[in-house]
C-alpha cells in the first residue's frame, strides 16, 4: 500500500484566481520547515530568486516520503498577478512536487508558491503551517520587427491597435490606393504567434476614410469606427470583426444626420463587449457632442444620443476623448465654447440606466485666450478618472498640460492642477490607470531647445502625484509616446526619437512597478536610415506587448509590427 502512494500523483489541470497587483500574496510563514515530521528540503525557485524565466516550472522537494494523495490542487498553488492555469503532481521516487503551468507566467512579476496544512508524510504528520516562497520573473526584450501589410500603391498613416488580456491583437490604419483613401486591418493572433493576411474592412469609394479607431475585447471581438467622405458630407462609420466566424462584417452608418459633418470617432468596449462610440457632428448652429451603444448581447447598434446639450461643442482636431472601464460606466471629456470663453467639460454614461449626465465643466477659466484642446481621459474599475488636456498659455505662447481628477465616491470633480513645468512647450502623450488605482501621465516638452519626455504617477494611496521622471536619455528630440499597462501594474512605453544624424527611431522604456521607477531605453526598430512615426502600444495581461509603426522607405510608408515578449 506503501509503494502505491509513492507513485505518481497526477492532479487535473486547474485555474488558480491570481492577486492584484504588482507583489506576491502574503504568506503565513518564509521560507522555513514548519511540520514537525513533514519537511520541505527545497525549491525551484529558490525563494527570493529574480530574474525567473516565465516558462519556469515550480517545485517543492521533500526531505521524506510524502502521502501522494494529500498533494493536490488545493494543497499547492502558485499567485501572481494573472490568472494561471496548470497541474499538480507528485513523484515518489524523488518526493518531490511540480506545478506545470499551462502557460508561460507574466513578465516581471511577483509570484509566491504555497503548500497548505493539509500536505502530510506517510505517517499522517502534517506541515504545521502553511509554507510559502516567492520569486520574481524576468522581463522580455524585443523582437526583429516584421511588414504587416504589403500593399504598395499607397502610403500608411494613422495607425491604431488595441490589444487584449489574451494578446490577441487588432490595428488598424489608413492607406491610400492612388484615388482614394481606405481603411485596412490586420489581426495578430496569440495562440499560432503570428499576424494574419491585411484586409480591407470598407468599400465604399465615394470618398476618402480617415481617422480610424479600433478597441478589442476580451473574447477577441473588434470594433472599428472611422469618418469618410460621401462626396457632399463626412460621415461616421464603423465595421466589427467577430472572432467566432474570424471576419469581419458589412461597414455601416453610425450617424444619419445630414445637417453637418460628423468627425473624429472614438470606440471603447467594456469587459462584455460592449461598445461606445462617440463623435462630433456639426448642425446650423455649431458642433454637438454624440454617443452610440453597441449592444453585444443582440449585437446591434443603439440610437445615437446627444452627450453635450447645446451648439457650442468646438469642432475639429480636440473632439471628444471618451473612457470606459469593465462595469461599462464611461466618461467624456471635450471643449467647449460660448463663442467668447473655452473650457473642458465632462459628461458620464451610467451603464445601470443608459443615459449620459448633463454637462459639467471640469475647468473654468475666464481668459479669452485661453484654448484647452487634445484632451484625454482614464477611467479605473471603481469609476475614478484621470482628465488631461493642454492649453494655451496667455502670456507666453505654447501650451500647458493640465489635469483633473474624478472622486467617484464623492460624485465631484476636483480643482485643475498644471502637470508641465518651465516656460517650455508642452504636448501631452498619454494617460493611464493601473488595476490598483495609481495612474501614470507621459507628456512631451521643450527644455533648452530640445524635445524631452516626461511622466508623472499618481500614488492611489497617498492620493499625490509624484516628482515628474525623464523616460528617454535626451539624446534627440522625442516625441509621440504612447503607453500600455498590464496585469502586474507594468508600463510599456514606446516613442519616437531623434538619433544622431537626424532620422527618428522607435525607443520604448519600461516601468517596474516592483521597483517603482522606468529603466533604461531601448530601440524597437534598428533601421536608421529611414524615418519612423506616430508608434503605437498594446500589452497582454502577462505583460508582453505588440507594437507597430510606419516607416519610410524612400518611396512610401509602409506598416511595421515588432513583439516585446
Amino acid at each position: 500500500m506503501l509503494d502505491l502512494f509513492k507513485t505518481l500523483f497526477l492532479v487535473s489541470t486547474f485555474s488558480i484566481i491570481s492577486s492584484c497587483g504588482g507583489g506576491g500574496g502574503g504568506s503565513d510563514s518564509s521560507s522555513s520547515n514548519t511540520g514537525v515530521d513533514a519537511t520541505i528540503s527545497s525549491t525551484t525557485p529558490a525563494d527570493g530568486e529574480t530574474n525567473v524565466s516565465p516558462e519556469t516550472i515550480i517545485l517543492a522537494q521533500f526531505s521524506e516520503d510524502m502521502l501522494g494523495s494529500s498533494i493536490d490542487t488545493s494543497s499547492f498553488g502558485v499567485s501572481g498577478s494573472s490568472t494561471v492555469s496548470g497541474a499538480v503532481s507528485f513523484d515518489g521516487g524523488s518526493n518531490e512536487a511540480t506545478f506545470m503551468p499551462d502557460n508561460h507566467l507574466s513578465l516581471l512579476t511577483n509570484y509566491e508558491a504555497r503548500l497548505e496544512t493539509t500536505i502530510t508524510n506517510l505517517s499522517g504528520d502534517a506541515l504545521a503551517a502553511p509554507y510559502s516562497w516567492h520569486f520574481t520573473t524576468a522581463d522580455g526584450s524585443w523582437g526583429t520587427p516584421e511588414l504587416i501589410e504589403t500593399n504598395n500603391q499607397g502610403a500608411v498613416e494613422a495607425p491604431q491597435i488595441s490589444v487584449n488580456a489574451a494578446g490577441d491583437g487588432i490595428a488598424v490604419w489608413q492607406q491610400s490606393d492612388g484615388m482614394r483613401v481606405n481603411i485596412w486591418s490586420n489581426r495578430y493572433d496569440a495562440t499560432t504567434d503570428s499576424w494574419g493576411s491585411a484586409e480591407l474592412i470598407e468599400t465604399g469609394n465615394t470618398g476618402d476614410a480617415d481617422a480610424p479607431q479600433i478597441a478589442i475585447d476580451t473574447a477577441g471581438n473588434g470594433i472599428a469606427v472611422w469618418h469618410q467622405l460621401d462626396n457632399m458630407r463626412i460621415n461616421i462609420w464603423s465595421n466589427r470583426y467577430d472572432a467566432t466566424t474570424d471576419s469581419w462584417g458589412t461597414a455601416e452608418l453610425l450617424e444619419t444626420d445630414d445637417a453637418g459633418n460628423a468627425q473624429e470617432a472614438k470606440i471603447v468596449v467594456d469587459s462584455e463587449g460592449n461598445g461606445i462610440a462617440v463623435w462630433d457632428q456639426r448642425d446650423s448652429n455649431g458642433s454637438n457632442i454624440w454617443s452610440r451603444l453597441y449592444d453585444a448581447g443582440t449585437n446591434t447598434w443603439g440610437t445615437p444620443k446627444l452627450v453635450e446639450i447645446g451648439n457650442n461643442a468646438i469642432f475639429g482636431g480636440d473632439s471628444a476623448a471618451v473612457a470606459v472601464n469593465a462595469a461599462g460606466n464611461a466618461i467624456a471629456v471635450w471643449r467647449h465654447t460660448d463663442g467668447i470663453l473655452s473650457n473642458s467639460a465632462s459628461s458620464r454614461y451610467d451603464a445601470a440606466t443608459g443615459n449620459w449626465s448633463a454637462p459639467e465643466f471640469i475647468e473654468m477659466n475666464a481668459v479669452v485666450n485661453y484654448q484647452p484642446k487634445n484632451h484625454q481621459i482614464a477611467l479605473n474599475a471603481t469609476g475614478n478618472a484621470i482628465a488631461a488636456w493642454i492649453a494655451s498659455k496667455p502670456s507666453t505662447g505654447g501650451f500647458d498640460v493640465w489635469y483633473n481628477q474624478y472622486d467617484a465616491v464623492r460624485g465631484e470633480w476636483g480643482t485643475p492642477e498644471l502637470v508641465s513645468f518651465g516656460s517650455g512647450d508642452a504636448r501631452l502623450d498619454d494617460i493611464a490607470f493601473d488595476s490598483a488605482g495609481n495612474g501614470m501621465m507621459i507628456w512631451q516638452q521643450v527644455d533648452n531647445n530640445q524635445i524631452n519626455l516626461w511622466s508623472k504617477r499618481f500614488d492611489s494611496q497617498t492620493g499625490t502625484w509624484g516628482e515628474p521622471q525623464s523616460i528617454e536619455d535626451g539624446a534627440g528630440n522625442a516625441f509621440a509616446a504612447k503607453m500600455s499597462i498590464d496585469a502586474a501594474d507594468n508600463i510599456l512605453a514606446i516613442f519616437s526619437q531623434d538619433n544622431s544624424i537626424g532620422v527618428k527611431d522607435i525607443w520604448s522604456n519600461r516601468y517596474n512597478a516592483i521597483s517603482d521607477s522606468w529603466g533604461t531605453a531601448q530601440l524597437v526598430e534598428m533601421n536608421n536610415v529611414d524615418e519612423a512615426f506616430v508608434p503605437k502600444i498594446g500589452v497582454n495581461g502577462a505583460g508582453e506587448g505588440i507594437a507597430i509603426w510606419y516607416q519610410e522607405d524612400g518611396i512610401r510608408e509602409n506598416l511595421w509590427a515588432n513583439r516585446f515578449e
